[in-house]
């Protein structure tokens, strides 16, 4: 039996509008809880960046690395 691998494409904007529309009744809840977990994740990097600027470092320029 021979695997098969199928990528999934969505547009950034029908992929957020169903997120909307399933899981919060109203947009400006899901805007700010968007706004409060990134800016959770960025206070949790500028942790790491001071408790470990090394290790911080190269993750982040393999981070940029990948993205190009």
């Amino acid at each position: 039996m021979q695997e098969q691998t199928f990528q999934f494409q969505a547009p950034t904007k029908h992929l957020l509008r169903l997120v909307i529309d399933s899981l919060y009744t109203n947009k400006e809840i899901f805007l700010r809880e968007l706004i409060s977990n990134a800016s959770d994740a960025l206070d949790c990097l500028r942790f790491e960046a001071l408790v470990n600027p090394v290790e911080f470092n190269r993750s982040l320029a393999s981070l940029i690395t990948q993205s190009l």
